[in-house]
């Protein structure tokens, strides 16, 4: 059975934006939908209006596309507050899915969305089978949250295409924001892209760990 990446999320205070800017955040959605059905071979939907869901089944780029999520809202708008999601990824094997995404109803999307119900204040979680990738998990996705939860504007917008367009040199994409290139690399040192970039490289490799998934989890080891 192999290993797949479901992500459950909705966007924050929908339901105290204007028209326009709701119209603004599903129009984001749709496009990083695109992108990463493109890219990551996920299947999505966007349901009730200000809630979307994932599978793929390269479970080593869900924190990517979270990434991408959460910063193409705040990307948005420079208003602030800035547009934002919370986002839960889950981990686990996977039979697949059902006719639609959100319809589907495997453990790992259960997983997924009852995490997704049990959040806090906090806006990126993750939950998989292996209580040890989880705790491998807890703290850098505290820390990842709360450096997304700073950023400006600007910071999102340049992350965002950085991470979008990885092979891209800077000029080309400083050209995108019609600034120059220092203005741009100054944005993603402000973001902190090194060190996103070096979360990302050990999250797709420590996801696709055999070690984690070699023995049964001590929940999974209750349930016997």
């Amino acid at each position: 059975m192999a290993l797949a990446a479901v992500l459950t999320g909705d966007i924050v205070n929908s339901q105290k934006m204007t028209t326009i800017e709701h119209q603004r955040c599903i129009a984001t959605l749709d496009q990083i939908m695109e992108h990463c059905q493109k890219n990551y071979g996920a299947q999505g939907e966007i349901y009730r209006g200000d809630s979307f869901q994932l599978y793929t089944e390269q479970p080593e780029h869900g924190l990517t596309m979270a990434l991408l999520f959460r910063l193409g809202l705040l990307s948005s708008s420079d208003k602030r507050p800035l547009n934002d999601a919370r986002i839960s990824i889950a981990v686990g094997p996977s039979d697949g899915t059902g006719d639609k995404v959100r319809s589907s109803s495997g453990p790992v999307f259960v997983l997924s969305g009852r995490a997704l119900e049990e959040m806090g204040k906090e806006r990126l979680c993750f939950s998989s089978p292996s209580s040890q990738l989880n705790a491998f998990y807890q703290v850098i996705f505290k820390y990842l949250d709360h450096s997304l939860g700073e950023l400006k504007h600007k910071s999102a917008q340049a992350l965002l295409l950085r991470i979008q367009e990885p092979d891209a040199i800077h000029e080309a994409l400083a050209k995108q924001l019609e600034i120059d290139r220092t203005t741009f690399v100054r944005s993603l040192q402000r973001a902190g892209y090194a060190e996103i970039e070096a979360t990302l490289a050990l999250y797709q490799s420590e996801t696709l760990n055999p070690d984690y998934w070699a023995q049964p989890s001590k929940e999974q080891e209750g349930e016997q």
